[in-house]
């Protein structure tokens, strides 16, 4: 059963079992089931799963970064025209598998799934972004390919559950 909060104007979804994180800044919360662990990097928070077994080399995570763009202002339409480029120059145009718009915290907000290698790993992402003010919010789901529908609904509410305080 899902219960619903009316906040500042907007409709944050309780799911029964899941921990609050807010920001050390207090800005924003996200809401994350209570098997995943938050870790804060630098200008990261990441969210990771539960390791599957003593076996499980990978553990999929939903990460948001916020990137301060003050010294070189953008728009939306040109920050995903600049993180677009940015992939297919470093993975080639096939990496990208499909894109669009969204809305996140009542942002308008770009997506973008891809998938690539790194250090050898097969990864399937998809990033969620957009700008509020002189910020870039992205939020990323990464799993590996074989376990992105796993857990693609859970980190799809994770993102999702992004709040401005």
């Amino acid at each position: 059963m899902y219960s619903f909060i009316h906040v500042k104007s907007l409709f944050l979804l309780l799911i029964p079992g899941w921990l609050t994180y807010t920001s050390q800044t207090g800005k924003f919360s996200m809401q994350y089931p209570k098997e995943w662990s938050p870790k804060a990097q630098n200008n990261a928070i990441l969210f990771l799963s539960p390791k599957a077994d003593a076996q499980d080399q990978f553990q999929e995570n939903v990460n948001i970064i916020l990137q301060d763009l003050s010294s070189q202002p953008m728009t939306l339409e040109q920050y995903t025209d600049m993180s677009k480029q940015q992939l297919i120059q470093a993975f080639g145009a096939k990496a990208v598998l499909s894109q669009g718009a969204t809305t996140i915290a009542g942002q308008k907000a770009q997506y973008m799934v891809y998938s690539f290698t790194y250090q050898g790993r097969s990864l399937k992402i998809k990033g969620v972004w957009f700008i509020k003010g002189k910020t870039a919010y992205l939020l990323t789901y990464t799993a590996e390919p074989s376990q992105y529908a796993k857990y693609e609904q859970t980190a799809t509410a994770i993102i999702n559950s992004f709040s401005f305080n």
